[in-house]
């Protein structure tokens, strides 16, 4: 993330990074943003993000970005946050995923169809034309 945002803002975006207070001794903090926010705990900063996201990228991840995944699909869907959805799939990373997705449809446990509400893009190259 750090890479992304350094490139955005060297570009003239903007970007504001939100961290709980206790990741702040735990993680590399980049201080070279537009704003730094520093929130009390991962349901303030998840809420934060969300009210302040013009759209959503999901890079390759761990159990926080599958469960942030999980939680602004599902948000989309029931038409709580309509925003886009961009998943990148670097080297196929997501390509299980993507296959629970389609058993999920096949035994009718999606409410809409999620290749919709998400837009795949198999190269972070790609998003530059979507956004």
């Amino acid at each position: 993330m750090g890479i992304i945002s350094n490139e955005l803002i060297k570009r003239g975006g903007e970007v504001i990074g939100i961290i709980p207070k206790f990741l702040t001794s735990k993680e590399i903090v980049n201080r070279n943003l537009t704003k730094l926010i520093i929130v009390n705990n991962m349901h303030e900063r998840k809420k934060k993000m969300y009210d302040l996201a013009d759209a959503f990228i999901i890079l390759p991840g761990g159990v926080g970005t599958l469960e942030e995944l999980s939680e602004i699909i599902t948000w989309k869907v029931l038409g709580i946050k309509k925003k886009e959805i961009f998943l990148i799939n670097i080297n196929g990373f997501y390509n299980n995923l993507l296959k629970q997705f389609k058993i999920m449809e096949k035994y009718n446990f999606l409410y809409s169809n999620i290749f919709e509400e998400i837009k795949v893009l198999n190269e972070s190259e790609e998003l530059k034309h979507k956004i």
